[in-house]
């Protein structure tokens, strides 16, 4: 018997003895070692340690600035010194029990431009929030920043997260290729260091090591300024932009990291987000800049004959004709934008408007200077929202229904948008109604139906400030914008809705005159300004360019006068650098007149505004030496 006991105790334990297997080992120290991770990250979690990506970007740095909302008595308000890139916006320092706040982030769409905040998608939203649970105290605050892009959309909400949001709106895509940013390091990175680099920034675990072993990285972070400082401000249009393929990805990497970051800053602060897709005009809106690919040796000329054919057939009328060549162009060059936007317009106006659209698009990806979301950016916000199970609300799906049942086709154009990118009013409603319906989907707020009676009701509350006057000057603004991107022929078009909607505004007819001027076209720039200044005798950037055109027509008496007049009628608030150059005008224009000691102190002004300001420094050089003859 003991025997037999001492032999099956032998056995069993010779059994439980048996070597693992490598492959059971190795699957046995994985499990474990993610055992331990998890249990790490859960406790490092609790102790309140974030990851480094919530609270840095990866790519740039910010020099400091001051925050978005300042406190004044019992509310928080819009800084005075963010109000030239934010709505005057305002909320509850101390938040009350049946609050619902909801901040709104992007740029100038979110903004509501070229009008503001009350017919944004924001305003729309908040007023049928409001007639929707009048008893609830629904704060929708629009943080929409001009020419924002996502990366300072993404370090907003560092700011924000501290003022108990519910939800946040992201609409973001169209700007992200305004500022100029290096992206040296990232491109110089192999696969297997970005891949160590996002494990450390994106787990608690990492950053409490790098942390701790005080790990740098290799190389400084551009900087950029506490606000926007866009390539555009520092050209004529877009003639700085030229094709760069690796900045173009690094970009769209950035963009995906930023989203994936305001995905995190929203679950770390316990609010909910929705991401809205951008739309943007595809039809009737041509690329802001194109460049030529790569032309084949065997036939350089090819691509010139065709679009030279085409151009003469489409002036002609004869558009299947001009479609078919332009076609022909656009497969022999397929990265010119312009090419694919006219064969998509030709192949439009033939009566072929499905097949437009690919070309439509296409002109947009390949625009050189894309200040419309291209495909890559519209892509990652997809995926981005599926992999982080964000709510998506797609505005093109919106817009292209809503045109399908008014024109028999689903590709946006003027009708939808009044320039590249900013909604109609009514498609600003229509967002704002498509976001409510998310929101009833999430259980925020009751389901309302929308019916005529509806829209009229709210549409009165929205709209009742709006009046001639301020839709003409809102077009006044859009021109601005569109000269801004070098679009000076299309910038004409809403200057002549302008003066329809409200005859007589002096602002319509300077800029007029700047577009005229641009184009070279100074007589007729000149008879702008007059009539300008004839509406608003106090209209000083009128009086400045008058000021200017004189001087350099030798006309120095009638000079002096406009540029006095111009100093009188500008405001202080009025940006230092136009003052300064005003006084360095009148100075020049004093130093024509041989009146030096005058001419002296237009100068010191000058230098006063802005120090350092070059012409004054060179023209008070001028009137000192002569007096010293």
């Amino acid at each position: 018997m003991t025997d037999i006991h001492s032999s099956t105790s032998n056995v069993v334990s010779g059994r439980a003895r048996k070597p693992l297997t490598l492959r059971k080992r190795i699957v046995f120290s994985l499990v474990s070692t993610c055992l331990l991770l998890t249990v790490l990250e859960m406790a490092l979690a609790m102790a309140g340690v974030k990851p480094q990506y919530l609270s840095a970007d990866p790519f740039v740095g910010f020099r400091p600035g001051p925050p978005l909302f300042v406190r004044e008595g019992d509310l928080y308000q819009t800084n005075p010194s963010k109000r030239m890139f934010f709505n005057d916006q305002s909320f509850a320092a101390c938040k009350k029990q049946n609050t619902y706040r909801i901040f709104c982030l992007g740029g100038s769409t979110t903004f509501g431009h070229p009008y503001h905040d009350s017919t944004s998608f924001v305003g729309w939203l908040r007023a049928r929030l409001q007639d929707a649970e009048p008893d609830r105290d629904w704060e929708v605050i629009n943080c929409g920043g001009i020419s924002y892009a996502s990366y300072r959309i993404s370090r907003l909400m560092q700011e924000l997260e501290e003022f108990q949001p519910d939800m946040f709106i992201f609409y973001e895509g169209h700007n992200e290729f305004l500022e100029e940013r290096t992206y040296g390091s990232f491109k110089r990175r192999g696969v297997v260091t970005q891949a160590a680099d996002l494990v450390v920034a994106r787990t608690r675990v990492g950053t409490a090591l790098a942390s701790i072993m005080g790990r740098q990285p290799t190389e400084r972070k551009p900087m950029l300024s506490p606000e926007v400082d866009t390539i555009l401000d520092h050209s004529v249009g877009p003639e700085q932009y030229h094709r760069d393929p690796a900045w173009r990805h690094a970009v769209i990497v950035h963009f995906q990291r930023s989203l994936q970051r305001v995905c995190g800053l929203a679950r770390d602060s316990g609010a909910r987000l929705v991401i809205v897709k951008p739309a943007s005009n595809v039809r009737d809106f041509t690329p802001f800049k194109s460049e030529r690919g790569i032309v084949d040796p065997a036939d350089p000329g090819r691509w010139s004959l065709l679009t030279n054919r085409a151009r003469r057939a489409y002036e002609a009328g004869q558009f299947a004709e001009a479609a078919t060549d332009y076609l022909a162009a656009a497969s022999v060059d397929p990265h010119h934008a312009m090419t694919q936007w006219n064969a998509g317009n030709a192949l439009a106006l033939s009566g072929r408007m499905e097949e437009s659209l690919p070309y439509f698009q296409r002109a947009i990806d390949e625009d050189v200077c894309p200040l419309r979301a291209v495909s890559e950016i519209q892509t990652a916000i997809e995926t981005v929202a599926r992999e982080q199970h964000v709510p998506l609300v797609d505005f093109p799906r919106i817009i292209a229904d809503e045109l399908e049942k008014t024109t028999g086709h689903r590709i946006p154009g003027d009708e939808s948008f009044l320039d590249h990118v900013h909604p109609t009013i009514e498609n600003n409603r229509r967002l704002g109604w498509a976001l409510f319906d998310e929101l009833v989907a999430l259980d925020v707020v009751h389901s309302v139906p929308s019916n005529d009676e509806v829209i009229q009701r709210i549409s009165v509350k929205v709209l009742r400030d709006l009046d001639g006057r301020k839709q003409a000057l809102a077009l006044v603004q859009v021109a601005q914008v569109l000269s801004w991107g070098g679009k000076n022929a299309e910038a004409m078009r809403p200057l002549e809705r302008a003066e329809e909607l409200f005859p007589g505004l002096s602002d319509v007819m300077f800029y007029k005159g700047r577009l005229l001027e641009k184009s070279g076209k100074s007589e007729e720039a000149f008879a702008c300004y007059v009539d300008a200044v004839r509406r608003n005798p106090e209209d000083f950037f009128a009086l400045a360019r008058l000021g200017q055109m004189h001087w350099t027509q030798r006309e120095y008496d009638q000079a002096e006068d406009c540029y006095r007049r111009a100093i009188r009628a500008t405001p202080d608030a009025a940006p230092a650098r136009f003052r300064a150059d005003l006084h360095v005008g009148l100075g020049l224009t004093l130093t024509a007149l041989d009146r030096r000691e005058e001419a002296a102190v237009e100068f010191q002004m000058a230098l006063r505004i802005v120090p350092g300001t070059n012409a004054a420094v060179l023209g008070l050089q001028s009137v000192q030496d002569k007096s010293s003859l």
